[in-house]
């Protein structure tokens, strides 16, 4: 599977998908807390942008749907790219 390298400024928000959330899926304010707990301390814009550049090169999708972590529907979440 393709993915980002370790050294890649977006590889942190890669990482909180993959490991920090289940089901690789979750909200942006999820993967926040999912960085914070991993003690990733990127600044929301960095995050943000990070996320942008992941999904222009195809390593996250974003779509809207409900979430799994809190049944909310029509969230606009993020999911790892299989």
């Amino acid at each position: 599977m393709n993915r980002p390298l370790m050294g890649d400024s977006s590889y942190p928000v890669y990482y909180a998908l993959k490991a920090g959330l289940s089901h690789g899926t979750g909200n942006f304010d999820q993967i926040i807390a999912a960085l914070k707990c991993n003690n990733m301390g990127i600044k929301i814009i960095e995050t943000n942008n990070n996320l942008q550049n992941l999904i222009s090169c195809g390593f996250v999708t974003e779509y809207i749907g409900k979430n799994p972590h809190n049944g909310k529907e029509n969230d606009t979440l993020y999911r790892i790219t299989e």
